[in-house]
């Protein structure tokens, strides 16, 4: 895991949680985790770091792919120690600049120890130059280019995602209707069902019988009495 020093910029002081960069020959391995108060606000920063000669200056900008979280946070940026700064055993020194509209404001110089350690130069073991500027202006370009196309790609997600809960309501708001429906004309049969249950039980214990003029008297349930059947009685 790569080492993180904090470091904290109000105005022109800044403040760090550790003095040790690393061991010499070294290259990008640790990083500084820089915060900014809102003095800088606004403005196009950039590190320079020396050597622990004060030579080989190298300048980075703090672009957009540097940003710990380009979503939440744009004022902490991750900024590796480059190779050249590493060079040398002794206190590397680093500035922190900014830029707008015609000013310039800067930070106190900030040390960092580097240990030392021998190093065997080795033409077969070339090591990684640290970024131009114009390739990290480039880096820069690309991520915001992936951001937008991230973003085109989101859009399209939640546009369908959109679409498929609308169709998802409407199939919902369909079979309540049809759920509702079925339910009522259970509980209809269930009325029915009851009514005729009730008239079967009425029509329990009425006995057909002779009136007075001879003829059979039977029980109509639906109008609930005896009717005259017109069928005469056998004597």
């Amino acid at each position: 895991m790569d080492r993180i020093i904090n470091v904290k910029v109000g105005g022109n002081h800044l403040s760090k949680d550790s003095k040790n960069a690393g061991v010499r020959g070294e290259a990008n391995v640790t990083r500084l985790r820089i915060t900014f108060d809102e003095a800088w606000d606004g403005y196009a920063k950039t590190v320079t770091f020396w050597d622990a000669l004060g030579n080989n200056p190298v300048k980075r900008k703090e672009t957009v792919d540097l940003l710990e979280d380009v979503v939440n946070d744009i004022k902490t940026y991750i900024t590796p120690i480059p190779q050249e700064a590493m060079a040398e055993a002794g206190e590397l020194t680093f500035v922190i600049d900014g830029y707008i509209k015609g000013k310039r404001q800067r930070s106190v110089a900030g040390q960092l120890e580097v240990e030392d350690a021998p190093i065997g130069d080795n033409a077969g073991e070339p090591t990684d130059p640290t970024p131009t500027q114009a390739e990290q202006l480039q880096l820069q370009i690309d991520t915001i280019l992936n951001d937008i196309s991230d973003a085109v790609e989101a859009k399209d997600l939640a546009e369908k995602a959109q679409t498929a809960a609308e169709i998802s309501a409407k199939s919902a708001k369909e079979s309540e209707s049809t759920a509702t429906t079925k339910a009522l004309e259970a509980s209809e049969s269930a009325i029915s069902a009851e009514t005729y249950a009730s008239k079967a039980h009425e029509t329990l214990g009425k006995t057909n019988y002779i009136g007075g003029n001879g003829n059979w008297f039977a029980w109509d349930s639906r109008i609930g009495e005896f009717y005259d059947t017109g069928v005469k009685a056998q004597s």
